[in-house]
């Protein structure tokens, strides 16, 4: 049996007489639905087991070929307004759904922002976006103005930003802005006056940072901030100030996997994830070590690339994990084994490449990822549990074996609540909808 999930790219005209359905026709079309899905998981269990292959999601991809200015991004933010902001290795750009503006540095205007090179962005609680460029020191980037403020270091002011390449930028619950940088450690602004602590390793001192490269900073429920480095995870806390290390012991299993953190994550519970290059760890709080999840190449439902670029909880509790060469992955947490989603050069609608670097949830449910050399992908996470319920006409063997459905019943948020309405199956044109979720019912329809 074959499943979709279908992402559309215009709206459906619909008429003024479909804008309020009466109680009556919402109820039926209801009940078709509930009875539809019911069907649909009926079969599913009744299916004989299959070899585990790659779920059929369809992603909708954002690429060159939309506007975007580079086909590596690292970092997506939605503002307050809605729309999205990539990071990308060439300008930062902003998508409103259907166009994409990019924004570059200019050498006439020291209002743009300070380097192309505009990968990792971060948005306050104010609205206002946070560049860390790569070379090009920090900027504080108003959407509404589109006007840009630019930190750099400056070697003749302590008190100026510690490296002008910056890898990562956290607000904690306090307000406290953090600047996470490659070679010059852990920068802490002061808005008010505009300068920077540093934190830095020391050598002489066990209780400091234990490297200045610093891939990703999170804060966890009791305030104390964790910090990803190339040697080694750090906790520190900001009351006494001192960092406690965490590093892969080869004589302890239950240690860190691998002392080159890359991100890190803290989910609903409070428990905190470390992505490394050696696979993905999740810290027991109690005694302090740590369980490991790698790649097995002989098990298909093992992690699909050890090397971890991002981790996100999204609204419906799936964690998904993003790799450097195996795609997205998505956790179970029963059986603690993951489902992958790679790219397939002979299917559009894959994930676009395998190198995840940014994975997102929008306020509407609809999930982003990031991807070097991909471009940007979307999909709605939720929708997995939809099924196509017409017959493949590439499988004779499928359940439906009718010539082809009659009706789809497509649904779209409208004014606050579901819009649903019954197409004829001759008279739908996927290309002609956006954000439509497509229910395809056997030509003998749903009673109901």
């Amino acid at each position: 049996m074959l499943s979709h999930i279908a992402f559309t790219q215009k709206y459906v005209p619909m008429n003024s007489d479909h804008h309020t359905p009466s109680k009556e026709n919402f109820a039926i079309i209801t009940r078709r639905l509930l009875f539809a899905l019911l069907i649909g998981l009926i079969t599913l269990n009744l299916a004989p087991p299959t070899e585990a292959q790659e779920p059929r999601i369809r992603f909708e991809r954002i690429t060159l070929e939309q506007g975007l200015s580079h086909g590596t991004v690292f970092s997506i933010v939605q503002d307050q307004e809605g729309f999205m902001w990539f990071g990308t290795q060439s300008g930062l750009n902003k998508y409103d759904g259907y166009d994409i503006t990019v924004f570059k540095h200019n050498s006439m205007d020291p209002n743009s922002i300070s380097n192309d090179n505009a990968g990792n962005l971060f948005i306050d609680r104010a609205g206002i976006i946070w560049i860390g460029t790569w070379g090009g020191g920090l900027n504080r980037f108003d959407p509404r103005s589109e006007q840009s403020t630019t930190y750099l270091h400056d070697p003749a002011n302590p008190r100026s930003l510690s490296s002008d390449r910056v890898q990562t930028i956290f607000e904690d619950s306090r307000g406290d802005l953090w600047v996470g940088t490659s070679g010059g450690g852990l920068d802490k602004l002061d808005r008010q006056h505009k300068t920077f602590s540093h934190y830095q390793h020391d050598p002489a001192n066990p209780n400091s940072l234990s490297h200045d490269r610093v891939w990703r900073i999170v804060e966890d429920s009791g305030g104390l901030l964790w910090i990803a480095t190339s040697d080694g995870l750090n906790k520190f806390d900001p009351a006494t100030e001192s960092f406690t290390h965490y590093k892969h012991n080869p004589a302890d299993p239950n240690s860190l996997i691998d002392s080159l953190v890359r991100t890190l994550y803290v989910d609903w519970s409070g428990t905190l994830w470390v992505g490394t290059e050696t696979g993905l760890d999740r810290l027991d709080p109690d005694t302090e070590t740590f369980i490991h999840y790698t790649n097995d190449p002989n098990d298909p439902h093992s992690l699909s690339d050890n090397i971890i670029n991002a981790i996100l909880q999204d609204s419906a509790g799936n964690l998904w994990v993003g790799t450097s060469q195996g795609g997205l992955n998505k956790f179970d947490w029963e059986s603690e084994t993951f489902t992958r989603y790679l790219n397939d050069p002979l299917r559009a609608n894959s994930l676009s490449n395998n190198d995840v670097r940014w994975i997102l949830e929008d306020r509407a449910g609809v999930l982003w990822v990031a991807t070097r050399g991909g471009g940007v992908n979307k999909f709605v996470p939720s929708l997995e549990k939809f099924i196509y319920m017409g017959h493949d006409p590439l499988n004779p063997n499928s359940r439906w074996k009718q010539d082809h459905p009659t009706h789809v019943f497509a649904a779209k948020p409208f004014r606050g609540y579901g819009q649903l309405k019954s197409v004829p199956w001759d008279d739908f044109h996927m290309d002609d909808c956006r954000s439509i979720i497509p229910l395809i019912f056997p030509a003998q329809g749903i009673k109901g």
